[in-house]
């Protein structure tokens, strides 16, 4: 039909629709790319949300954010907080709550106990909030720090031992004797069954009590026995004996953990260990009477 239309006529229809058309062409366009664009914001929300996997834990970091305050930044035990019982020196002196014999230096798990159950009595705090990655790590860079306090203990008694006539140090040697002390100790046996509290094995244990114990921790176990006064830790300070009755053990108030206290003592304290044989009945009496003292 359009044939047939004469040429102006032609050329005035099609500038009718390119009038038309094209205009209508571009909202279409536009109208297309928006619907693609909106659908596919919609679908990348419907998308479940990736979770970034954690970074693996840095131990030197978590000992800054965590530990510094009281350890300081090189595990010296002479951080800004202001505390009264001094924080640990690593390696330079011994850790006070361990699992094993010898060396007495704690297994890995016994270090992560302590992070997560705290010192109760003491300002160190749980960190049970650090996922379990990340109290490995702390624990490795601990072991790192204990090496490096115990060179720096061992080099300071070679340089004295010098001074005072003695041979020159060799740091050879002083690094092999490093080694040896800061392998962790043989695991001390914990018995699986310990007997159940009762007024004889509470009476028995107060009778190995007055006889072991009461000198330091006094006949009630109020902390306040005849030789307080002249009690001293290993690095010199004044050593406070636990108030029995207030239920507070820093090592932990399990059975298990008393056992490991009166077999190993607490290194670098007056606390001594249980005579070597004592048969685990008197330990097991002693253990329910300290806590029939705070009403256990």
């Amino acid at each position: 039909m359009s044939d047939s239309l004469p040429p102006h006529n032609r050329l005035s229809w099609l500038k009718r629709v390119e009038l038309v058309g094209l205009p209508l062409l571009l909202v279409v366009s536009l109208w297309g790319g928006a619907v693609l664009f909106f659908t596919d914001i919609r679908d990348a929300f419907r998308q479940p949300v990736a979770v970034a996997e954690h970074q693996p834990a840095d131990g030197a970091r978590l000992f800054r954010q965590n530990c510094t305050y009281c350890h300081g930044e090189r595990g010296e035990g002479n951080g800004i907080a202001s505390l009264t019982i001094k924080a640990r020196y690593f390696g330079a002196e011994p850790y006070k709550f361990t699992d094993t014999q010898g060396t007495k230096i704690p297994t890995d798990d016994a270090l992560i106990a302590t992070l997560k159950r705290g010192i109760e009595g003491s300002s160190m705090p749980s960190f049970a909030h650090l996922r379990d990655d990340e109290l490995q790590a702390l624990v490795t860079h601990l072991r790192g720090l204990t090496r490096k306090g115990m060179y720096e203990q061992l080099t300071r008694k070679a340089m004295k031992d010098f001074d005072d006539g003695g041979d020159e140090p060799n740091v050879v040697a002083i690094a092999a004797k490093t080694d040896d002390l800061c392998k962790v100790g043989t695991l001390m046996a914990i018995p699986k069954e310990f007997r159940g509290s009762d007024l004889s094995s509470i009476t028995a244990g107060r009778t190995l009590f007055l006889a072991q114990c009461a000198s330091c921790h006094g006949p009630e176990g109020l902390g306040n026995g005849l030789q307080v006064k002249d009690l001293k830790n290993d690095n010199g300070t004044p050593a406070h004996p636990r108030n029995l009755t207030s239920g507070v053990f820093k090592g932990g108030r399990d059975k298990q953990d008393l056992y490991t206290r009166l077999a190993l003592g607490i290194p670098g304290t007056p606390m001594p260990a249980l005579p070597a044989g004592t048969p685990q009945t008197d330990a097991d009496n002693l253990i329910n009477y300290v806590l029939s003292l705070s009403g256990e």
